[in-house]
């Protein structure tokens, strides 16, 4: 493969998420981070796949992103990120 498909297959990836967060609000942390602060009007989640307070997102399916406040979400105390950040309730029903 040229160096040129990987860069657009690259940008095509990189549409392709950004077309997902502006149809649900998510905005994923970086593959292989983690968040040092927390956007304007917005809070940090993460899923429920077990992980430690220096977990970076991506790493096996543990994932963490910014999202508006909801009433599906519970604070979390887990410590990861060293920030306040929340979970999704779990039995939530899907609207």
């Amino acid at each position: 493969m040229s160096k040129q498909n990987t860069e657009k297959e690259k940008w095509a990836q990189i549409e392709r998420i950004r077309e997902l967060e502006w149809t649900t609000g998510k905005y994923y942390v970086p593959r292989d981070a983690i968040p040092r602060a927390i956007p304007a009007g917005y809070v940090l989640v993460h899923n429920s796949v077990p992980h430690s307070v220096n977990t970076l997102s991506s790493t096996n399916g543990f994932l963490g992103w910014f999202q508006k406040p909801s009433d599906r979400l519970k604070a979390c105390t887990c410590g990861w990120a060293g920030l306040p950040h929340y979970r999704v309730k779990r039995n939530v029903a899907r609207a």
